[in-house]
C-alpha cells in the first residue's frame, strides 16, 4: 500500500511524495523506483572475530582487508585524529573498523588521500565466492 503525503516547503510550495508503508525512514522509496536489494554487513560471517579472521565471501573479505589496512595506516591515531587528517567523520571510520558499514568510493579515496596510503586491497576478491545479496 502506498500513502501520499503533502509536505509544505520553506518557500510555501507544496511537494507531494508517495511513500511505501512499512519501511523505515532510511528505506523509503518513491513509487516507481526499484528497491535496492538488502546486503549483509561486512562482518556478518565473522562476528566477534572481525577483522582478524579470513572470510569466504569476496565483498566481505575486501572490506575486512580494507579495515585491516586502515587500522595499520592509523597507527596510534584515534578516529578523531583520522577525521582531522581526512575529513571523514570519526563515526564512519569506527564503523569501517568494526565492519558495520560498506565504505563508498568517496570515503575510501578521502581516507587514502588524507593518510597517504593505499587502503584498497587489490586482488583480494579473486578466488572468493560472491554471495547472493538477497540473503
Amino acid at each position: 500500500m502506498v500513502t501520499t503525503y503533502t509536505i509544505a516547503t520553506w518557500a510555501g510550495r507544496r511537494k507531494t511524495r508517495d511513500y511505501a508503508l512499512g519501511v523505515s525512514r532510511n528505506q523509503r522509496r518513491y513509487r516507481g523506483d526499484m528497491a535496492r536489494p538488502s546486503r549483509n554487513l561486512p562482518n556478518h560471517e565473522a562476528g566477534s572475530t572481525w577483522p582478524d579472521e579470513r572470510l569466504d565471501d569476496a565483498p566481505s573479505e575486501v572490506a575486512r582487508q580494507l579495515a585491516l589496512n586502515l587500522r595499520t595506516a592509523m597507527g596510534r591515531r584515534s578516529t578523531r585524529g583520522v577525521r582531522a587528517a581526512t575529513g571523514v567523520d570519526h563515526t564512519t571510520v569506527a564503523d569501517i573498523l568494526k565492519g558495520t558499514t560498506w565504505p563508498d568510493l568517496n570515503t575510501i579515496a578521502r581516507l587514502e588521500h588524507g593518510l597517504g596510503v593505499d587502503l584498497w586491497p587489490a586482488g583480494v576478491a579473486r578466488g572468493h565466492r560472491v554471495e547472493d545479496d538477497q540473503g
